[in-house]
Formats: structure tokens, sequence, C-alpha cells
């Protein structure tokens, strides 16, 4: 890896951070402000945002979008490019893509000063020179292309779910945006619900409370997408929006209500919507372990894309985490 004789760092602004995230044409919606401040303010302050501005050799300059989280009594603190521990894309904020060289010297620039870090990779960022010097998990996203026409998105679908949106759309479901706190009231009901049939499987639980805090958000970057059966929502899809770009964050419906395709209609017309926004992708995320969660989302042409999980942590605190582990489980519970 090459050595990093960075120019200049400090910290950054709350304007630098949101001018820079609204120019990078690679930005996701996990690198935003808005994001860190969501998980600052649900995780009672330990997690906290630390955003740095760096000028590069070349005089670019770069957002490092730094957050991290305190452990064993805020002795250690753990990093993170997003939000540290959450399996969400990471990177630096720039105005232009970076040459080769200038990604070699930041990347261990940050590797080099941040002992405890971990960043899943931007599948729609520059290239990170992974090598033996640095420890990483190969994993991919499930990304649609919003390039072409609609007709040629629409016909990459599988045909068993081309059969399933216009089975939906027979029987009667519709699809609207949510708006005001009843309707994320509404959504969090199906997400304990799909936590209920899930069991262990689901990786993350979340609480009412981060859903509470993005409702009163009432940022246009984050959209509630509710598909009803006679006037009553039975799933829904929370939508994370940068200048790009959609992530498809969070999905929760009825198990009652599944054979009336309500998901089926509903990711299609989100699909559609981002196409009419003129957005280059949709991104429907990581699959994990989860076979049938990946193939359905390639029922509707995703494709998977390099995502990779970058993760240095000293001994120390593996030694913690694995305390923590042991104590907590492996997902966090509902509160």
């Amino acid at each position: 890896m090459t050595s990093h004789p960075i120019k200049s760092v400090r910290a950054a602004t709350n304007d630098e951070w949101d001018r820079y995230w609204n120019n990078c044409p690679y930005a996701t919606y996990y690198q935003s402000r808005e994001w860190s401040d969501i998980w600052k303010q649900y995780s009672y302050g330990k997690i906290r945002p630390d955003p740095l501005l760096i000028e590069l050799p070349d005089n670019r300059k770069v957002l490092l979008p730094l957050t991290y989280r305190r452990y064993a009594g805020g002795i250690l603190k753990r990093y993170g490019l997003s939000i540290p521990g959450m399996i969400r894309y990471g990177g630096w904020l720039s105005y232009d893509v970076l040459p080769h060289n200038q990604v070699e010297i930041l990347v261990s620039y940050i590797l080099h000063t941040y002992r405890n870090i971990s960043w899943r990779v931007n599948p729609f960022g520059e290239n990170i020179p992974l090598n033996g010097s640095v420890e990483y998990e190969n994993d991919a996203t499930s990304v649609i292309y919003l390039s072409e026409n609609i007709t040629g998105i629409f016909a990459r679908y599988r045909k068993g779910n081309k059969y399933a949106i216009r089975q939906g759309e027979r029987k009667g479901v519709t699809v609207r945006v949510g708006n005001g706190i009843e309707d994320w009231d509404a959504y969090y009901e199906m997400y304990r619900d799909t936590v209920r049939r899930w069991g262990k499987r689901a990786l993350f639980v979340y609480g009412y409370r981060l859903f509470k805090l993005l409702a009163e958000l009432k940022s246009e970057n984050v959209r509630l997408w509710l598909a009803e059966y006679e006037s009553k929502p039975v799933a829904g899809a929370v939508c994370l929006y940068s200048p790009s770009g959609v992530c498809y964050w969070h999905g929760a419906a009825l198990g009652d209500f599944l054979s009336l395709r309500p998901v089926n209609v509903l990711d299609n017309t989100i699909i559609s919507d981002a196409y009419n926004k003129g957005l280059k992708w949709l991104d429907f995320g990581i699959s994990s372990h989860l076979r049938g969660v990946r193939k359905f989302k390639e029922s509707f042409g995703a494709v998977g894309v390099p995502s990779p999980l970058i993760r240095q942590l000293s001994l120390p605190l593996r030694y913690v985490r694995s305390l923590w582990t042991n104590v907590h489980g492996f997902y966090y519970k509902l509160k």
C-alpha cells in the first residue's frame, strides 16, 4: 500500500458535509449528515459524527463522513465511514472521481490512522485497492441500473414476477407514499409482524424510536412507501434517496396478505418512480445469507455488484465485541 503524504486534515463543518454529499456523483444516503444525525439520536449519543475534510497530494479535497461508537466506557472507539457496526455503505465524498494513486494514498491514510474501523465499500464509488494488507470480506449487493428505457427495465423482470404484479393489481392492491406518523405507526406494526415470522434470521431488529425519528425528520430524502388492500396498509418500504440513486433500506409486510402479492406491486412502483425521477440506480441492498431474498431481488432484474466489507479491529476491541455478543446475542431486540 502506498504511503500517505496527506497535505492537511481538519474537522469538517455541517455545511461542508451537506455540500460534498449533494455534489458527489456516487453518494448514497448512508454517507449523509442526516443519516448520521438520526443514529446519534437513536443511540442516545453512543454513536457520534466526526467528519473530516482532507486535502490530498494533488490538491483535491475529500470529505470523510466518519462516525464512531464508544466501547468499554469510552476507552475504545470503533469508527465507520457510515454507521459503525451497520452493514451500510461508507467511503469518502468527493466532487469527482479520484485518480487511482490518490485512492491508494487515502485508503492507506485511513487504515493507518484508525486501528478500529470498518466500512462497506460503496458499490457506486471508486475501486478500492484490496490486497493482503487490508482485511476484508467479499460480498455483493443487488442493483437495478436505470439508464435504459423503462420498457427495457421491465423486460428484465422474470415471468413469475410479472404475473405476480398483474395478480396483485387485479386483486386491488394499490401503492401510495406514506404521510404522517399514523402511516409510520402502521408500517411499524407490519415490521413487528415480519420480525415474528423471521425470528433469529433477522440480522438487525430496530426499535420504534428509529422509525419515529425518520418520520419526524420530514426529509425529502426519506420516503415511506405503502401498499394497501381495501385502504389497509399491508406492505411497505423505507427508501433513502441521494442525488444519483435510491437505496431500498427496509421492507415489511403483513403475513396474512402476502398471497395478494403486495410486495411485488410495491417494488414495481418504487422502480418506476425512481426511473421517472431520472435516478441512475436503485439498490436493493445486501442479502447476506438470505438466498430467497436475493432471488426475489433478481426477479426484478437486479444484478450483483461487489461491495466488500473492510474491517480492521484491534485485539482489545475484538475481545470487547466478543463479550458483548455473548451477552446480547447476534441481533438487536425490539425496544
